[in-house]
């Protein structure tokens, strides 16, 4: 088979998952794993043959994808930025607008003269947002937290990778004991569990059947809790002139806001590249 069929073939076939610019997109990425050709490198060698071997990765990789799995989960990896993360069912994909976060982050921590700040990402999961603060702030010292020991095994790699300074903590940051193993931070991050449970049913299938649900979804009762706990943690933990940084769900941004000021933060709401609101700053 030529790539070129072998391409066409795949897309049609996962047009009945994605839409069509999502199926282009997933193709190209199994050309270029599987084969090593960039878009550009498919057009202008439509006719190379895949050999055996790579027939077989091309059908295996196949089964996987139309059987729902994400691509990022079928090879093992998603960008984040520069970084090839590793990933899999144990940690959610990182997305585009985490890498927004960590921008606004970066830039934010630039302005100020920490000589060594300490960082901690609570929730790191895939440990996109770690890696990439100890990488572009390489004065600082980050912690990165989680409750789920395969995500933290899943984040070690990463680390051992990209950016083996970063110290890794498993623990259950909604217990508040567990807080005194903690010291204090010029800055606290994360990207919680933040949607309502009761929203599972307007999401896309694909993605609640496959990322880890303990990852995405709060109780519909108490859908800031996390947030409320950052609060209060902050309250000990964070330095004076430090700063908080979260990811939100987009349809509570003023009541997100809300938590921090009753605790008396000044709060800034942020829009993300599609003009939702997606990160509190906390100040």
């Amino acid at each position: 088979m030529t790539v070129q069929n072998a391409y066409s073939s795949l897309m049609y076939q996962l047009f009945e998952l994605y839409n069509d610019s999502e199926s282009a997109a997933i193709a190209d990425m199994v050309v270029e794993d599987v084969i090593g050709f960039r878009k550009i490198d498919r057009v202008t060698h439509p006719s190379l043959t895949l050999s055996t071997e790579q027939m077989k990765e091309w059908e295996n990789i196949t089964n996987q994808l139309l059987k729902g799995k994400p691509i990022q989960y079928v090879l093992g990896y998603a960008w984040f930025g520069e970084f090839k993360m590793k990933v899999n069912e144990y940690v959610l994909i990182p997305r585009p607008e985490t890498e927004e976060l960590v921008l606004h982050i970066k830039r934010w921590m630039r302005t100020k003269n920490f000589s060594s700040p300490a960082i901690i990402d609570i929730g790191t999961g895939s440990g996109c947002i770690a890696v990439a603060l100890q990488t572009g702030l390489p004065n600082s010292q980050v912690f990165a937290l989680d409750y789920s020991k395969d995500a933290l095994t899943t984040a070690q790699k990463n680390f051992d990778l990209y950016a083996p300074a970063i110290k890794s903590l498993q623990l259950d940051f909604l217990d508040n004991k567990n807080w005194k193993q903690l010291g204090k931070f010029a800055c606290i991050v994360s990207n919680p569990p933040y949607i309502a449970a009761s929203e599972k049913a307007s999401m896309e299938p694909l993605v609640w059947e496959n990322e880890p649900n303990i990852a995405l979804f709060v109780p519909d009762n108490d859908p800031l809790i996390f947030y409320k706990q950052i609060v209060a943690f902050a309250k000990e933990h964070l330095i004076e002139g430090g700063s908080i940084w979260v990811e939100i769900n987009q349809q509570l941004g003023q009541e997100t806001c809300a938590v921090f000021k009753e605790s008396g933060f000044e709060t800034s709401l942020i829009q993300d590249m599609h003009g939702n609101n997606r990160i509190v700053h906390a100040y």
